[in-house]
């Protein structure tokens, strides 16, 4: 299982780590969805997806049900980051707004190192979004086929930390859907 430094770009508070592939069951990154792309602004550099406010978004790692995860920089502090936004049609419905805005904040109340830290969430010219650490890696799907089946006591481990995070969850009375 990818280690701490190959993990990819976390995007729910309380996914295991190798599991994370993207939001909400994503597939694996570049995967296609239906549904519009989230309104970003022009790209700043060739080869780039668009912006939003001080995020370059570089590329897309993955889409999901309601959201999708990007690859940016921060330009403020010149870092990578995974940038989570919601899909318009989700972003539209001020209650869905809310409830993402909400979901982050409670996130952002929890120091683990089996959860993802939330360095902001907001909505930006009418895209929420949530901002994160980038942590390099790849999603469990990629490493089983290279990599093939885990042994125990990888798994026993990815299980251990799993845990762990859900229990730093749980002590702030939060429950992962």
């Amino acid at each position: 299982m990818p280690g701490p430094a190959e993990r990819r770009p976390e995007t729910d508070a309380t996914t295991p780590p190798s599991a994370r592939s993207d939001v909400d069951d994503t597939a694996a990154a570049g995967a296609s969805s239906a549904g519009a792309a989230p309104g970003f602004g022009p790209p700043l550099h060739a080869g780039e997806v668009g912006s939003l406010g001080p995020y370059r978004i570089v590329k897309e790692l993955g889409k999901g049900g309601m959201g999708a995860v990007y690859a940016a920089l921060d330009t403020r502090l010149d870092r990578r980051l995974a940038l989570k936004v919601m899909l318009p049609q989700f972003a539209a419905d001020p209650a869905s707004r809310e409830r993402f805005v909400r979901e982050a904040r409670a996130a952002a109340k929890i120091h683990h190192d089996n959860v993802v830290t939330v360095f902001e969430a907001d909505v930006r010219d009418g895209v929420p979004y949530i901002a994160m650490p980038f942590l390099d890696g790849y999603p469990l799907d990629v490493f089983l086929k290279t990599k093939g089946n885990p042994t125990v006591p990888q798994v026993l481990k990815l299980a251990a930390e799993t845990a762990a995070g859900l229990a730093a969850a749980h002590r702030h009375g939060l429950v992962h859907r």
